[in-house]
């Protein structure tokens, strides 16, 4: 039956283990197939880590320098009056770097445009895995409709191939018509198995993608004849403003530009200040010193690490201006796919499968009261199962468009 296919006598001689040992799961639609990927997938906590990772980085930029704590010693260990530790002098107290110039908040607002980004890049992996487990699900469906089709093709080539013999017995046809349907036997035999072998290669696909054995799948094929409404998405400024590469590209200009201000905020130099206690031995007195050391930026005034950064800004507004270009055009490209593929199938099922069908019945009639001879009954067969398989294709290219273009709007439906 064409809108139930189950896989499990298929990928039985595939398996290792008895398929009736493996908890069965079954999908019946897209969505099925989405939610078992999502739940499995090692793709996406990888991911998870990249954007935990970045939330530990926003932690670490809010954090200030350290104090230090120093102990000095002087006036010991010399000679006469400074041997020993008679005149020993020993200081000790804390210094702290204060940041000067904006450095802190410049690192909170690049550590947050990298959160955003790791967000993007997150939201981009996920969308990336649901169009690949989409794209494979569409392919298994459309291999197994193939699989149905030869089959019907073989039993078919069987049923003439019988009719064929009692015509030749009965006088009917030429001894030669015999082996032709022999062939036509051969044949659809052969395509059978070609087949059933591209489908298991498909679903062993499909089972990586999902974490689940080849085996325990269980897919209904009548998903793939639910076209639905072409998606209501143009390629304009809206469309791009929700695509997700170029969110990730956007993103990633925020943090070039905060990592200017980084830059620009490390140039300035941090003063240090430090307070202590000051021990005299000499006349076990004892005083408080407080103290501050500024670096002098006569050699290092961070004016490469200024231009690196911003030549990473003009990269990535480039790339954003070419990823806009690109996106447009594929949006262009995709939605007339989709048009193209939708009118395909819609013709198909409306006017050329009917007919066929009509061809197809009279050239059997034809056929057995002798109105038509074998080819004739053959020409018809081979015009009707061609339909299907053009319908079969025609759907699969429809769905693999759909997903292209909705894809490009950061969903996968």
């Amino acid at each position: 039956m064409r809108f139930l296919f189950s896989v499990a006598l298929l990928c039985a001689a595939a398996t290792a283990a008895p398929v009736s040992a493996q908890t069965p799961t079954v999908i019946t639609s897209l969505t099925d197939a989405l939610r078992i990927g999502e739940d499995n997938a090692a793709r996406l906590r990888a991911a998870d880590a990249g954007l935990a990772g970045a939330g530990g980085a926003l932690m670490q930029a809010g954090v200030r320098p350290n104090p230090e704590l120093f102990v000095d010693a002087e006036n010991f260990a010399g000679s006469k009056s400074y041997s020993g530790t008679q005149s020993l002098e020993w200081t000790a107290g804390l210094s702290q770097r204060i940041e000067i110039g904006g450095k802190r908040t410049a690192r909170i607002s690049e550590a947050q445009a990298g959160l955003t980004q790791a967000g993007h890049q997150r939201d981009l992996e996920a969308l990336s895995l649901r169009a690949d487990i989409a794209r494979t699900y569409i392919r298994v469906l459309a291999s197994a409709r193939r699989v149905e089709l030869a089959d019907r093709q073989k039993d078919n080539a069987a049923t003439i191939a019988s009719a064929v013999d009692a015509r030749v017995e009965a006088g009917k046809e030429a001894a030669v018509q015999t082996q032709r349907a022999d062939i036509l036997r051969a044949t659809a035999g052969m395509a059978a198995q070609k087949a059933r072998g591209a489908y298991q290669a498909s679903l062993a696909e499909l089972a990586a993608l999902l974490n689940r054995p080849a085996g325990s799948l269980q897919l209904q094929t009548g998903w793939l004849d639910e076209i639905g409404a072409v998606p209501d998405i143009a390629p304009d400024e809206a469309s791009l403003a929700v695509n997700p590469k170029y969110a990730l590209i956007t993103a990633a200009i925020e943090r070039a530009r905060a990592g200017i201000a980084v830059a620009t905020a490390a140039a300035v130099p941090d003063p240090t200040l430090r307070a202590g206690f000051r021990r005299y031995n000499d006349d076990d007195s004892s005083a408080i010193v407080v103290g501050v050391s500024v670096p002098i930026p006569v050699f290092d005034r961070n004016r490469g690490a200024i231009l690196e950064a911003r030549q990473s800004l003009i990269r990535a507004e480039a790339e954003q201006e070419a990823a806009r270009l690109e996106i447009l055009g594929d949006l262009a490209k995709s939605r007339t796919a989709v048009l193209t593929a939708y009118q395909q199938v819609q013709t198909l099922k409306s006017a050329v499968e009917p007919a066929a069908d009509r061809a197809l019945s009279a050239a059997r009639d034809g056929y057995q009261t002798g109105k038509f001879d074998f080819l004739n009954l053959l020409d018809a067969q081979r015009t009707r199962f061609e339909i299907e398989e053009q319908l079969a294709a025609a759907l699969e290219e429809y769905h693999l468009a759909r997903i292209a273009l909705t894809t490009l709007v950061g969903r996968v439906e």
